[in-house]
């Protein structure tokens, strides 16, 4: 039951049932936006960091971190997609979403982030040698909850700013990263266009998202004019993409 031979067919099968986004697809320009755009978004980052290294400092490093865990988040969503894992497409979602508006609250007060990564990293250097995987791997930083506070905050100016905000958050935290709806139970593992959709443009939205956050860390080095120009068409092939436009919440001050 369990040989290779086994294991080998089960796989077979679970990746043979796959999407390839040409432009014959009903969602051929979508699937071909979101891969790009989070191939883009990676290279940017490597080239800005190259540009601007001897002006990074702890005020730009942690919005940094939190970018390069959003874009692997969106190859992973990809990845969800082209093989019909809608719930755990939705949990990427909700994860992207939190990613964009941590670093969004870590940009208002650059000074801040620095403040909180510095600490984190004393705590670090202070944890028992001793300390095995598992402890270290449970150990609570002070800088999880400053970063949980900043993430609330966020939220709670969402909300204000729009209460249709605060219910497509709660939504999406429902939906699939807690076991209390019971959409999509039976989606898994063919093709729904619906769901391929609306989550594909979810990752499209919060791709923009990440874009301009992360030029908002690096606005006042070096790297500015080369993250304007790398994303800029990316940015207007995403508006082009998505004519309903992308949510206010991304563009307006709140």
């Amino acid at each position: 039951m369990h040989s290779e031979e086994r294991y080998k067919e089960i796989e077979e099968q679970l990746l043979a049932d796959t999407e390839t986004y040409e432009n014959s697809h009903p969602n051929g320009e979508l699937g071909q936006t979101l891969l790009t755009t989070a191939e883009v978004l990676s290279r940017v980052q490597q080239k800005a960091h190259r540009t601007c290294h001897d002006e990074v400092d702890e005020r730009h490093q942690y919005q940094d971190i939190f970018f390069s865990k959003g874009v692997n988040s969106l190859f992973a969503l990809f990845r969800l997609l082209k093989h019909h894992h809608y719930d755990a497409a939705y949990r990427e979602v909700r994860f992207l979403f939190e990613t964009y508006l941590v670093i969004r609250g870590l940009n208002k007060d650059q000074d801040k982030a620095a403040q909180i990564l510095k600490r984190q990293k004393e705590e670090i250097q202070n944890l028992d040698s001793d300390m095995g995987q598992v402890e270290r791997g449970i150990y609570e930083y002070e800088s999880v909850d400053e970063l949980h506070d900043i993430l609330a905050g966020e939220k709670s100016k969402l909300k204000k700013m729009d209460p249709k905000y605060g219910k497509i958050y709660n939504y999406l935290s429902n939906r699939s990263s807690h076991p209390v709806r019971i959409e999509g139970a039976m989606l898994d593992g063919d093709r729904s266009a619906v769901e391929e959709t609306q989550l594909l443009k979810w990752g499209i939205i919060l791709a923009f998202g990440l874009a301009q956050q992360f030029l908002m860390t690096y606005y006042e080095t070096s790297a500015k004019d080369l993250i304007i120009s790398k994303t800029e068409p990316i940015i207007k092939h995403i508006e082009k993409t998505i004519p309903e436009g992308v949510p206010t919440f991304l563009t307006d001050s709140y």
